[in-house]
């Protein structure tokens, strides 16, 4: 990816190891055929124990470990996303 992407898509995550597969594939797919825009896939995970962790590092182009945030729930993941992300809009979906 050159310059900055487009979308930066923010994804939370808490033990979705059975989902995730699926949902990266997808993603991809809709990535591809978004008609040349660009973007970045950020997972913030909330301490999960399954492999949720290990799926996300091989698939996002930004994983961070919201585990150990004050306050650890769905919208400090999203939060932490954001404060990360780089594209010019910022989408957020559930895995």
């Amino acid at each position: 990816m050159t310059g900055l992407p487009d979308f930066s898509i923010i994804i939370p995550v808490l033990n979705e190891e059975k989902l995730l597969p699926v949902f990266f594939e997808n993603l991809a797919r809709v990535i591809r055929g978004s008609g040349g825009y660009s973007a970045e896939v950020i997972v913030a995970d909330g301490g999960s124990f399954d492999k949720s962790r290990e799926i996300s590092e091989s698939n996002a182009d930004v994983f961070i470990d919201v585990s150990k945030e004050p306050v650890n729930n769905i919208a400090s993941g999203r939060n932490a996303g954001a404060r990360e992300a780089t594209g010019r809009l910022l989408v957020f979906c559930n895995a």
